[in-house]
């Protein structure tokens, strides 16, 4: 008898356990993401125009928390300094967009700024953790300047999780928190509860670590971070350097309606030899 009440007991936490890898992983249609993101930005735009006249030392400023891997950028395999690393669609006009109406932009990451020491005679450990990351964003063309801060994985033995959680009261002394986005749940879930006047985005890319936690409550999951509603693609213009091909006519063109017609004239003759 209690092994049949112990295989139901596991069935059903096996059934919970399922259940909540699904939690944030359902993502908004474009044009609610895009509408979402519009609305902070509106935010963001109140909070800049009731600043502006205050001092420097006393003026408020929207920030914005942006995790780097799997949510900015993304790799191919999986790793930190890949050379075939790629932006995710949206997220360097998203980057520009918030430093042009005045945002405070944190690369939040929790890759370790410890992981090695500099070593001129290794080409690999030739450059610091902390500048070989800058060096790769500003490679896919990522802003760095005075709005702007990357914060760093500052310990050996931490995951993000940790790093991130204890650093994050830190974020308060930088401005108003609005925008927040992450790939991992556990982090996402953790900094939305922390601000919860923000916009807390989970970016539906590859995850490492597992949730712990159920429900989607205060959090939208985006594929991407485009902030403009999609319409039908446009065809590709060809390049301009694309010589015609001489043995492809071009169609003929058909005059308007109600265009006036040209007189007919005489039909050439090709004279006879």
């Amino acid at each position: 008898m209690w092994r049949a009440s112990l295989i139901v007991a596991l069935l059903s936490i096996a059934t919970e356990a399922g259940a909540v890898k699904r939690w944030l992983e359902e993502s908004l249609p474009p044009e609610v993401a895009a509408e979402k993101l519009e609305e902070i930005f509106a935010e963001g735009r109140r909070i800049v125009e009731a600043n502006k006249d205050k001092p420097a030392d006393k003026r408020r400023r929207p920030v914005a928390v942006l995790d780097v891997d799997e949510s900015l950028v993304i790799s191919q395999e999986g790793i930190f300094w890949d050379p075939r690393l790629r932006r995710i669609p949206g997220s360097l006009k998203l980057v520009n967009r918030l430093l042009d109406e005045g945002w405070h932009v944190i690369y939040f990451t929790g890759r370790k700024r410890k992981l090695w020491r500099r070593d001129p005679t290794d080409p690999q450990r030739r450059l610091t953790p902390r500048q070989r990351t800058i060096r790769e964003m500003q490679r896919l063309k990522f802003p760095f300047g005075p709005n702007t801060e990357l914060v760093m994985n500052s310990t050996t033995n931490l995951r993000g999780y940790y790093f991130k959680k204890r650093y994050a009261p830190r974020l308060k002394k930088r401005g108003e928190v609005l925008l927040i986005v992450e790939n991992e749940k556990d982090i996402v879930r953790m900094l939305s509860e922390k601000f919860p006047r923000a916009l807390a985005i989970r970016i539906n890319s590859r995850a490492k670590y597992p949730d712990t936690k159920r429900g989607n409550a205060g959090i939208d999951v985006m594929d991407d971070l485009r902030c403009t509603k999609r319409g039908p693609k446009e065809p590709e213009s060809p390049p301009a350097n694309r010589r015609p091909n001489p043995n492809v006519r071009a169609p003929a063109m058909r005059p308007r309606p109600g265009a006036p017609r040209p007189p007919p004239g005489r039909p050439s003759r090709t004279p006879r030899a």
